[in-house]
């Protein structure tokens, strides 16, 4: 977790895992504390969480392409192609927010992708 000090971790005091985490609060940010400051010297103690505790939301997609070659003589012939970028309209939710004095910790507000893309295309060849 980030804080404003030097260190890049927070103390942990509790869990933090959610059983049923939401993108309004992906983990519990009560179980995390900023690291004291060393009076001496200004810095913060390095943070005893360890890496990778918690985990983000999952990353669900499915592209799709379609196409097909119409002969329509010898010499000539004409493609057609669909594609379909997040097919099922998936949203992939981004990382939460892990700096300890923001008031958004603990939070969701990103997407990693936006909504269904579609493509159609034709290519005549001869």
């Amino acid at each position: 977790l980030n804080t404003p000090y030097i260190t890049q971790r927070a103390d942990r005091i509790g869990n933090g895992k959610l059983s049923n985490p939401t993108a309004d609060r992906w983990f519990d940010p009560t179980a995390f504390v900023t690291p004291a400051v060393n009076p001496a010297t200004g810095v913060a103690a390095f943070g005893n969480s360890g890496r990778n505790i918690l985990t983000g939301p999952g990353f669900s997609n499915l592209d799709l392409s379609l196409s097909k070659v119409v002969r329509l003589s010898e010499k000539f012939n004409v493609d057609f192609r669909v594609d379909a970028i997040n097919a099922l309209n998936h949203v992939n939710l981004g990382m939460p927010d892990a700096t300890l004095t923001d008031p958004t910790v603990g939070q969701i507000t990103s997407i990693f992708q936006y909504m269904r893309e579609m493509q159609f295309g034709a290519h005549v060849r001869w």
